[in-house]
């Protein structure tokens, strides 16, 4: 009778230490991630574009600009990818004629338009990063990160005005494009190739530019929602969108984050690509979320897949959690149980306490 009573003391004392054990293996270190949905404007070819309030922040004398456009029908004559243009009073424009070429022009003072060409058309539902840039003294096109054959040595500034600056038309509203816009830039310096290989490479990545020194402007067209498209400049060139619907876009804006809740300590929380290479991380306290601003990520396609990789803050690992067709606005939960090494290590206390407390209550008892 004794034994059994001291056998059930035992079970008692061992058995909160093991439920212990379990509880904290199950404890859930949970992260959370969500990939922002991408967005950019739908233009109808009839009669949607967005309009920029002309600024002198707008009226450049030397230039890069760049769009990604997706055709969806080729125009009866042209259509004006982007505008600062009208009524005779000429500056800077971007082009798609009726046969999918595309067409970059300036105007040098009072000189009619210096214009060039894309090597080859466009290809309808076709998404293209398009641009040129002149420094003075040479306007380049480009197509997709590549600089065009045809190139014109011109020496001057670009002329300024006092027009609108136009996405989809130009400012006396003919010319209307159909296709879908995203990620348009401005800057008041010509890029060199260098710049333009990164923009283009980095396009179903990181959007950021690899120098913003000179950036006019910048519309990213995340906004989704409502009919004002946002600057990202401190110029503050905000466009009116009219006609124009929100569509599913090139680049997206945010970055992934992740939230682990009870989790003691601070924590540094990594995000790998599929090749495994880190693309954005950072910190935040215990239950906090980590924004991951080291590089502004977007992704091109259907999903995304990488790895989520949390450390404690000395750099020791924690776990990690590979994430695959992931889709814009998707969410994810990550369960990391402890080691199970801690519930053996737990059991094997329990019994080096329980065994000689047994013992010594035996002996007593005798």
């Amino acid at each position: 009778m004794k034994k059994a009573v001291l056998l059930v003391l035992i079970v008692l004392l061992v058995l909160p230490c093991s439920v212990f054990a379990v509880s904290y293996v199950d404890l859930e270190r949970t992260t959370v991630g969500s990939l922002d949905d991408r967005y950019g404007i739908s233009l109808d070819g009839v009669n949607d574009y967005v309009n920029i309030s002309d600024s002198s922040s707008l009226d450049v004398t030397k230039i890069t600009i760049l769009t990604w456009v997706n055709l969806s029908s080729a125009p009866s004559t042209r259509g004006d990818v982007i505008s600062k243009t009208g009524a005779g009073d000429d500056t800077y424009r971007l082009t798609i004629d009726n046969v999918f070429n595309v067409k970059w022009s300036i105007k040098i003072g009072g000189t009619p338009y210096e214009d060039i060409f894309s090597n080859s058309p466009l290809t309808l539902n076709t998404m293209y990063r398009i641009g040129y840039t002149f420094n003075g003294t040479i306007l380049k096109g480009f197509v997709n990160g590549d600089q065009q054959s045809f190139t014109r040595s011109v020496s001057g500034d670009i002329a300024t005005n006092n027009i609108d600056f136009r996405i989809g038309c130009i400012w006396s509203g003919v010319y209307h494009l159909n296709a879908t816009i995203d990620e348009v830039l401005i800057a008041n310096r010509a890029w060199n190739t260098t710049e333009i290989t990164y923009d283009y490479n980095n396009g179903v990545g990181r959007h950021t530019p690899l120098n913003q020194t000179g950036l006019v402007a910048w519309w990213h067209f995340n906004e989704g929602t409502e009919n004002t498209v946002y600057d990202e400049t401190e110029n503050d060139n905000d466009g009116t969108i009219y006609g124009a619907s929100w569509i599913s876009g090139k680049v997206q804006s945010y970055l992934p984050y992740v939230t682990i809740t009870e989790l003691e300590a601070s924590y540094d929380a990594k995000f790998y690509d599929s090749l495994g290479v880190l693309v954005a991380n950072g910190s935040a306290n215990s239950g906090g979320t980590a924004i991951l601003t080291t590089i502004a990520e977007s992704y091109l396609g259907s999903a995304f897949e990488g790895t989520f990789r949390v450390y404690d803050t000395n750099s020791s690992f924690l776990y990690s959690k590979w994430i695959e067709d992931v889709h814009g606005g998707d969410t994810y939960e990550i369960k990391q149980e402890t080691s199970k090494g801690f519930v053996l290590a737990v059991g094997i206390l329990a019994l080096f306490i329980g065994v000689p407390l047994f013992a010594l209550i035996w002996r007593g008892k005798r």
